[in-house]
């Protein structure tokens, strides 16, 4: 946790800094604390750098709020491949069966990186997500 009020306030001015490695380094930072920073992490989605907003969209993996995977789900749709590949890899964690449909798209994406491809890691998320994720009517115990 960010032990004071001071190391926040100049954590939270980094995230202007005009150099997108400071501004990354302060994504993953907030990104450690992951859903206190939510906000900070899904204004970051938006940063002109794609490295900024990778970094931002595999924090948000660590956050399960409605907010976080709405905007982990548009960030499949960044322009920038490493965007689009960390917000899949981010949404095995905490995608639900109802976002499965706005994956899909991904399996047709053969951009590779690092010899992964974003086909790949939207296959992989949405098995992930089918195996750890149960429709929520029916489940055992419901009427």
């Amino acid at each position: 946790m960010i032990a004071s009020p001071e190391a926040l306030a100049g954590l939270r001015r980094i995230l202007r800094d005009p150099d997108a490695l400071v501004r990354r380094c302060a994504a993953r930072a907030f990104g450690r604390e992951s859903p206190v920073h939510e906000a900070e992490l899904m204004a970051l989605l938006s940063d002109t750098s794609p490295l900024v907003r990778a970094s931002a969209a595999a924090a948000l993996g660590e956050s399960d709020s409605l907010q976080a995977r709405e905007s982990l789900l548009a960030a499949t749709r960044d322009a920038n491949p490493g965007v689009r590949l960390q917000a899949a890899r981010a949404l095995a964690s905490v995608g639900e069966l109802e976002d499965l449909p706005s994956i899909e798209p991904l399996l047709e994406d053969l951009t590779k990186i690092f010899d992964t491809s974003i086909s790949e890691v939207a296959r992989r998320t949405m098995e992930a997500i089918r195996s750890s994720r149960q429709p929520k009517a029916g489940r055992m115990g419901e009427s």
